[in-house]
């Protein structure tokens, strides 16, 4: 069976390790995308534009105010949040804090979002407001943005010292509940880093792309 250039370039690059600088997690990643870029814009929202700078110590606030709230290595935090900038930050947050997020779609029926919090074991939930009737669940797991974002003026916006190895745990994705019921499974650092690498090795995946948006 004849290969296409795709194809050829996946086995070619197969086994070889990107001679280029390679880190082994995505805050490791993401804080080289900050230095690199501070300027930059990072994030488009409508109107609105974060650079890599802002973005970078919004993230690392909300990074200072989980670990204060006791989060770390090894819990989950779920997150229901519009597609904002707040909730890439909050993300980028829960990772450097050393736990792993739980993207959780407000707009999922709320039997099914039942099921993925108590199968993810969440710590706490992070939420817009206005999504409040959505979760039937203790209030103080809850957290809903609209205070955070009152509060974060209180942390530091430096990066917070936390051990993360690749693999630690990033994310957990649902299945779409083929069975009627959707199953977590937990993707580590090692391995979104890994896309990552082969991505930047790759001739039509230029410096300059923007992406819409990466569904993980």
């Amino acid at each position: 069976m004849a290969l296409n250039k795709f194809d050829l370039e996946i086995v070619s690059s197969n086994g070889k390790a990107n001679p280029a600088i390679f880190f082994k997690t995505i805050t490791e990643w993401l804080n080289r995308g900050f230095e690199e870029h501070k300027t930059s814009i990072a994030l488009h929202f409508g109107n609105e534009g974060l650079t890599y700078e802002e973005l970078y110590k919004l993230s690392n606030t909300i990074a200072h105010y989980l670990i204060a709230q006791g989060i770390g290595k090894g819990d989950r935090i779920g997150i229901s949040l519009d597609r904002s900038p707040e909730m890439i930050a909050s993300i980028i947050g829960i990772l450097k804090a050393g736990a792993a997020y739980v993207p959780l779609d407000p707009h999922y029926l709320i039997d099914r979002l039942q099921i993925m919090r108590e199968d993810a074991g969440l710590s706490l939930l992070i939420a817009h407001k206005k999504f409040s009737d959505r979760f039937e669940i203790n209030s103080d797991q809850v957290f809903f943005w609209e205070k955070i974002e009152r509060e974060l003026g209180k942390y530091s916006d430096l990066s917070p010292s936390v051990d993360i190895s690749g693999e630690d745990v990033a994310y957990v994705i649902f299945t779409s509940g083929s069975t009627e019921r959707p199953k977590g499974i937990e993707m580590p650092h090692r391995a979104l880093s890994n896309l990552i690498d082969w991505q930047l090795g790759r001739e039509y995946f230029k410096r300059e792309a923007k992406v819409f948006q990466y569904k993980f």
